[in-house]
């Protein structure tokens, strides 16, 4: 069969980021390193938790992705993230273990392109990592490079000088040959290039630390305060004899301090003030404010340390709360607002805080950037819900009406003993979900809710269970199928305090992946692996129904299966080969996509012959090596447009959903550990067209679900928009393109649009 692939390009911007909707809540978003732009106010970047720098220009208001790094089947991820010295330009480490890909990016910030990258000189060598950097101030070409690797099962630290953008590279530091201590930071003099300082920290022996100078570019070193350890170093910004110095990660016997050099680091001197006891009493980092000098602020893990005199006197603030929701805890690193000097960004271990004081007092910085874990679920049949997973528990989304619930999270800082399964919602009963728990025992037990997670009951219980698959009779929710891999089981809930179950004999080896009821409680599918069987007596006998599947050999797999709800013999399969179709109710199956694995699919409920499928992000550990993207037909797979991973923005997904709108609308939802809720709507009327761009929506809003601001943007003029509530009544009208929307209460709402060409749209608004 004949398929045409329609790819959207790169350069199609605007439509892509309209598309591509940020959906997570921002109460638990995590954001590192965030950074003001040093000339446009209100405008800050920051990192995420994997491979994404992303920017806001509305302090925090709205964000949008503005580069990712590309994942092969390795996992890539941003580390120190810092403005270069002459502020047009972000810096950062590409981490990326054992492989040729460490590196250290600079990023344009007028062209939001990577214009330079330097490339770690010890290559795909066991272990290696490039831990830290640091980049001259006048030439970005001279660069010091604090590299490890594992040599006969030990880690080895050395670090390397380069000139040249790293044509030529010299070795400047080689841990055995000083005793095996190793680095915790370097740094390279602001005021000259060829001054370099190490900061050394634990070692095997009984000797470790110290501060290492170089005045030649790391031909010779002087060793400074010894056997302290150190990590970060903050020069004056016009004294080049003042640089402050902060002890790390302590050994035995050595006392925290601040050192102050006031001859460039001949000779130093503790600053003498009492440090409150934490866990590690380490200094992470030394911040002088750019809009006054005299200002310098130091994050300790649990202290933030404030000098109004140019460290003259020093003022701490102690935080001891355990509430880290709350609570600062372990600084890394901070930002100064370049038009506001006492506003300044913390950036701490899990949320970034934001001060209007200089530091002393703190509010959180929200973001919607979820460090997402487990998977995800939609509900779509008579109420639209989404639940996701995110620190152990689930959170549960109301598409219709925004709201969201948190059930289940845990605090941040605390581990599970728990291995849970992330929540699976019944396809045929609103508010009903099922998730496992198996303990460190082997102790397991299958919960269920009827009331989208606020109350749960055991229903199942054994041992090492891990809930792969559950599947409704749609007649009858109460009649379900539940798979815990390896074993199935199907149960009758009509009384869920009393529930019966019955296990099955499979009718091979293998993992279920998924079930669907063909008609009656005794007449169903299942997929295992890679072959599709079915049932018509409830599981005593099967019959592999898998003609035309016979390309997918042992290495593939079968990840959904689906039944077209407007032509009941019309059967689709995801699968790390494509999308397979069936028009015979499974008798037979014909390939409609072969251009890499899909692992999910789903027809349109409201008109013939459009189908979506989307892909995660799989690195060949177990399952085929996948990327996440998204594709949709509109002619029942002849031919097919497709999202690439690269337009997504190289997401690392841990699952996909698919949910219908209306006839000519789809949204693709992606559960990312970084990004968190990712929505990709698209707009199913392009396909066939050889120019997309032509097609897509003149009008794009933006961040919808909204908190408060709402964007409107458009090629063409707005004349007029006016907000209606779901009973017709009027709300707001005007033109602007920005619009506070934050006195509403939480809903859903309609914003008619009105172009200057007369032309009319009608967009579906959340406001959470």
């Amino acid at each position: 069969m004949k398929k045409i692939f329609i790819c959207f390009l790169l350069g199609l911007l605007i439509n892509v980021q309209a598309q591509f909707q940020l959906a997570g809540s921002y109460e638990y978003g995590q954001i590192l390193d965030v950074t003001y732009h040093p000339t446009q106010e209100n405008t800050v970047y920051g990192r995420t938790v994997t491979n994404h720098i992303v920017k806001s220009t509305d302090l925090g208001e709205s964000w949008e992705v503005i580069h990712s790094v590309p994942q092969e089947n390795w996992y890539i991820t941003i580390k120190d993230l810092r403005l270069t010295s002459d502020g047009t330009s972000l810096s950062y480490i590409c981490l990326a273990e054992g492989t040729i890909y460490n590196r250290v990016e600079i990023l344009n910030l007028a062209t939001e392109e990577v214009e330079k990258e330097i490339v770690s000189p010890i290559g795909p060598a066991p272990g290696s990592l490039l831990q830290s950097y640091s980049l001259a101030k006048d030439n970005t070409d001279i660069a010091l490079f604090h590299t490890t690797k594992i040599i006969d099962w030990g880690l080895v630290t050395e670090i390397f000088y380069t000139t040249d953008g790293g044509s030529i590279w010299h070795s400047v530091y080689y841990g055995p040959d000083n005793g095996d201590i190793n680095v915790n930071n370097v740094a390279i003099s602001p005021y000259d290039s060829e001054k370099l300082f190490i900061m050394r920290g634990a070692s095997p022996n009984s000797v470790e630390g110290g501060l290492l100078i170089s005045e030649n570019g790391g031909q010779s070193w002087t060793e400074k305060i010894p056997n302290t350890n150190f990590s970060a170093i903050a020069f004056h910004p016009e004294n080049e004899n003042e640089i402050y110095l902060g002890t790390y990660y302590l050994g035995y016997e050595q006392e925290q301090n601040l050192y102050k050099s006031t001859d460039a680091g001949e000779t130093w001197s503790a600053i003498p003030f009492s440090w409150t006891d934490g866990s590690t009493n380490s200094i992470h980092s030394i911040v002088y404010n750019p809009s006054d000098y005299e200002n310098i602020l130091i994050l300790e893990e649990n202290e933030i340390v404030i000098s109004n005199d140019g460290g003259q006197t020093w003022e701490n603030h102690v935080y001891t709360g355990t509430d880290y929701e709350a609570d600062y805890y372990y600084g890394i690193s901070a930002s100064f607002n370049p038009f506001d000097e006492n506003q300044v960004i913390i950036s701490a271990n899990y949320y970034p805080f934001i001060s209007n004081d200089g530091g002393l007092t703190l509010e959180k910085f929200k973001s919607p950037f979820l460090n997402a874990s487990l998977r995800m679920d939609i509900h779509q049949n008579d109420e639209k819900h989404l639940y996701y997973g995110l620190r152990n528990g689930i959170v549960h989304l109301n598409l219709e009406t925004g709201e969201e619930n948190a059930i289940g999270l845990l605090p941040l800082g605390q581990m599970s003993n728990m291995n849970r399964s992330g929540a699976y919602a019944d396809a045929h009963k609103a508010g009903r979900l099922f998730f496992s728990n198996t303990a460190m025992m082997g102790n397991s037990s299958l919960f269920m809710s009827d009331d989208n997670g606020e109350n749960f009951s055991i229903v199942y219980s054994g041992s090492y269970l891990f809930l792969i698959a559950q599947a409704s009779l749609p007649s009858n929710p109460d009649k379900t199928l539940i798979s815990f891999g390896e074993m199935l089981v199907k149960m009758d809930l009509t009384d869920s305090a009393n529930p019966l179950s019955e296990e099955l004999m499979l009718p091979s080896f293998g993992y279920v992946e998924v079930m669907l009821y063909d008609g009656d409680e005794n007449t169903f599918f299942i997929v295992q692996e890679n072959k599709v069987y079915k049932t018509e007596d409830g599981g005593q006998n099967w019959t592999d129904v898998s003609s035309g599947l016979e390309n997918l050999t042992n290495d593939d797999f079968i990840y959904d299966l689906k039944r077209n709800p407007l032509n009941s013999d019309q059967l689709a399969i995801a699968t790390s080969k494509g999308i397979f179709i069936s028009n015979d109710n499974s008798d037979n199956w014909t390939q409609i996509y072969d251009n890499g694995p899909m692992n999910r699919v789903e027809f349109s409920p409201f008109v013939e012959g459009k189908i979506v499928a989307s892909a995660r992000f799989e690195d060949g550990s177990f399952y085929p090596a996948s990327h996440s993207k998204t594709v949709f037909s509109n002619d029942a797979g002849q031919s097919w447009t497709e999202i690439s991973t690269e337009e997504l923005g190289y997401m690392r997904t841990i699952s996909t959903e698919i949910i219908f709108n209306d006839e000519n609308s789809a949204d693709t939802y992606f559960l990312v550990p970084d990004l968190g809720l990712v929505q990709y709507t698209l707009d199913l009327s392009t396909m066939g067209i050889s120019n997309p761009e032509t097609n897509l929506s003149d009008v794009v809003i933006y961040p919808n679900p909204t908190s408060g601001i709402l964007n409107i943007q458009s090629e063409k003029e707005v004349e007029n928009l006016m907000i209606f509530d779901l009973n017709g009544k009027k709300i707001k009208d005007g033109k602007s393109s920005k619009i506070d929307l934050s006195y509403l209460p939480k809903g859903v709402y309609l914003i008619h649009i009105k172009l200057i060409d007369g032309k009319t749209e009608i967009k579906k608004l959340i406001k959470k």
